[in-house]
């Protein structure tokens, strides 16, 4: 019988042993998943607050990741004056001859002449290899 008694008492030890591995374990769980309940909760309650109060917060409580900030305004440049599109504009040649000296008008030519697909325009004058 003592030897009855002393089996029971090992398999009662083991039991009560892997039990209260179970309950730790899930001690641990309940602590982790109540502690990220928790967190998110105040995350949440930061999102509503006033968005110059929300980085006091999230740096405070360590928020980084469930807080968010608005986005900053993009903000739009003025358009540029000029051409808008140059591939299709109209060229003044004497707005581009106050710009253009004549060794440049040279070096249109010699494009024009050495690259026959490439077309020189402007609203007076045509310059391709045919007019070389």
């Amino acid at each position: 019988m003592p030897e009855t008694v002393h089996v029971y008492k090992s398999l009662l030890e083991a039991d009560l042993k892997a039990l209260k591995q179970h309950l730790q374990g899930q001690a641990a769980y309940n602590y982790v998943t109540t502690a990220i309940d928790a967190k998110r909760r105040v995350a949440d309650y930061v999102n509503r607050l006033p968005t110059q109060e929300r980085p006091r917060w999230i740096a405070e409580y360590q928020l980084q990741g469930l807080v968010t900030l608005p986005e900053p305004p993009v903000q739009q440049l003025p358009p540029r004056p000029g051409i808008p599109k140059p591939e299709i504009a109209d060229i003044d040649e004497e707005s581009v001859q106050s710009v253009i000296n004549p060794s440049a008008m040279q070096i249109l030519r010699a494009i024009a002449a050495n690259y026959p697909s490439y077309h020189v325009r402007s609203k007076t004058y045509h310059l391709d290899r045919s007019s070389c």
